[in-house]
């Protein structure tokens, strides 16, 4: 009953169900909407988490910068026969730099030489080995690729003014 007496119409009904379900759908988007904003703070330190652990330290990344890098020719990078097992964690990183540096991709993509190092050392950091794929040969490959070229281009040259 109303204040004055008289009673509810169906169409006072239906106008205070449609109410109600307003009101509980904002009641509802908004408990989703806090649900969801907590569910991303954790997503967020989760991943703040993983990439601290993840990312190598400033002190190795610093040492790898002032690292002299040996020459191609020191870790017999232009040979087919080369293989990485025998080098070290520090000298499969300084290889890497090497072959960076001899296809001239820090140049070309205008790689920061810190950023290049600690990206190599997180990639070693976070590697595992598994027995069908070596994160290195990806390296190789292109290494191959680009001294293949070179040396293809250089014969040519030097064929075309013998």
């Amino acid at each position: 009953m109303q204040d004055n007496g008289t009673s509810f119409t169906d169409s006072d009904v239906s106008i205070f169900e449609a109410f109600a379900i307003f009101c509980g759908l904002g009641i509802h988007n908004t408990q989703m909407y806090e649900s969801a904003c907590k569910l991303m703070a954790k997503q967020k330190v989760a991943l703040e988490c993983l990439s601290y652990h993840a990312t190598a330290n400033n002190e190795d990344a610093l040492r790898l910068v002032s690292d002299l890098i040996p020459s191609a020719e020191t870790y017999n990078l232009y040979s087919f026969t080369f293989i990485d097992f025998d080098l070290t964690d520090e000298d499969t990183c300084r290889a890497t730099i090497r072959m960076f540096k001899q296809c001239d991709l820090i140049q070309k993509f205008h790689i920061p030489y810190d950023v290049l190092c600690r990206w190599i050392l997180s990639v070693k950091k976070n590697y595992r080995l598994i027995s069908s794929f070596h994160y290195l040969f990806c390296f190789m490959l292109l290494f191959l690729h680009e001294s293949s070229k070179h040396t293809i281009l250089n014969k040519i040259t030097i064929g075309n003014y013998s």
